[in-house]
């Protein structure tokens, strides 16, 4: 036995042989195929700041003595009372 769908009744009676037979069979997998590409695209424009944020914040965390890879182009001060000033990097 045969399954018989909607679009077999609609084009009982009509030349299926000029295309839109053919189109509204494959319209679903067309579909379901746009569905998942549109989802993986969406979680990845949202999922991928996230992902650098937290490497981010992991390698900050790794940086030794709270080094922040700054380099200062004047001589840092002589320790007075021993505490040494910090410059704040831009």
């Amino acid at each position: 036995m045969s399954k018989v769908d909607l679009t077999d009744i609609v084009f009982a009676l009509k030349n299926k042989e000029y295309g839109a037979f053919v189109l509204r069979k494959l319209y679903g997998k067309f579909v379901t195929i746009a569905l998942i590409i549109t989802a993986v695209f969406f979680s990845t424009a949202i999922s991928t700041p996230m992902i650098l944020n937290a490497i981010e914040k992991k390698h900050a965390k790794r940086e030794p003595n709270g080094d922040n890879g700054c380099q200062s182009s004047t001589p840092e001060p002589e320790e007075t009372e021993g505490k040494r000033e910090t410059g704040n990097c831009l």
